[in-house]
């Protein structure tokens, strides 16, 4: 599943879909996407960062 383009997107979208379909089709794709895997995350960091609070007055504001 493909998600969370911003409106920078409609310049990767292209590749993105490329992709996604390299890996439906072939099981993987042509370049290594390792760095972009939710497991490159340590689970213990995981599970602290969503059981945090973030008031909206403390959010860091985001132009997308």
């Amino acid at each position: 599943m493909g998600t969370s383009f911003h409106s920078g997107g409609f310049s990767y979208n292209t590749v993105a879909g490329l992709l996604l379909a390299e890996f439906v089709v072939d099981g993987k794709t042509r370049i290594d996407l390792s760095a972009f895997s939710p497991d490159r995350f340590e689970p213990e960091k995981v599970d602290a960062f969503v059981s945090t609070t973030v008031s909206q007055s403390s959010a860091v504001p985001r132009r997308h």
